[in-house]
């Protein structure tokens, strides 16, 4: 009797180390499908990007954090990964976006690029380019620009917010060249105002543009 539960016992062993075995071989990470979103035909930075993937290939894809891939990728500020989708039994899909320059913000005379949302993408020591707009700050400060991290302005972040989404509503072209947040009053009768100067002449005003800003701007620019 004893053998016999010892030969059951053994065999139920070998089963479950069979199975944890072809769990592994089944489940190996064998494809990657990305699908980019880049800006110009660089393939440069495609083949960076799969590079980094490619890391993964042979892993479990069971075990497989997806917070890993995304790590990795976002290594570099300028790409974003969107997503990270496991497809048993061996592939995965990928969707990056590249982040594009669009302001440029100076800091203890120091210049940074940042993307639409002031995600801080890198420094910067050219000269203004007309594909650039300056970001300027009065009466506020900013902490040090990062890369890799948004952009904080101190006290105010929801102020930044939405100073941002005025400027995306009105879907900024190369007509503005500098926009400038202004903290006017003290407090507690605090206003914050927005200037657009475009490369016209024109400057366009936003009068406490923290209330129903987007809807000014729209107006004014109308």
């Amino acid at each position: 009797m004893f053998s016999k539960k010892l030969v059951i016992w053994i065999f139920s062993i070998l089963f479950v180390v069979i199975v944890l075995i072809s769990t592994v071989f089944a489940f190996t990470l064998n494809k990657i499908d990305t699908e980019y979103t880049l800006i110009g035909d660089d393939d440069s930075k495609s083949i960076e990007i799969d590079e980094k993937l490619n890391s993964f290939l042979g892993k479990n894809l069971l075990f497989l954090n997806k917070k890993d891939i995304q790590t990795k990728i976002n290594e570099n500020p300028y790409t974003e990964c969107l997503s990270v989708e496991k497809n048993f039994p061996d592939t995965i899909t990928v969707k990056v976006r590249e982040r594009r320059d669009v302001y440029l913000i100076e800091f203890d005379s120091e210049y940074y690029k940042t993307d639409e949302n002031a995600f801080v993408l890198s420094s910067y020591s050219g000269s203004v380019t007309r594909n650039l707009i300056e970001f300027i700050f009065e009466g506020v400060t900013t902490s040090k620009p990062i890369p890799g991290q948004v952009l904080s302005l101190v006290g105010y972040q929801d102020i930044l917010s939405s100073a941002l989404k005025v400027a995306k509503s009105i879907n900024l072209t190369d007509c503005v060249k500098k926009i400038k947040l202004i903290k006017t009053f003290s407090e507690p009768l605090l206003s914050f105002d927005l200037e657009l100067y475009t490369y016209t002449g024109t400057t366009i005003i936003v009068k406490k543009f923290n209330d129903d800003g987007e809807k000014k701007a729209a107006d004014a620019f109308a």
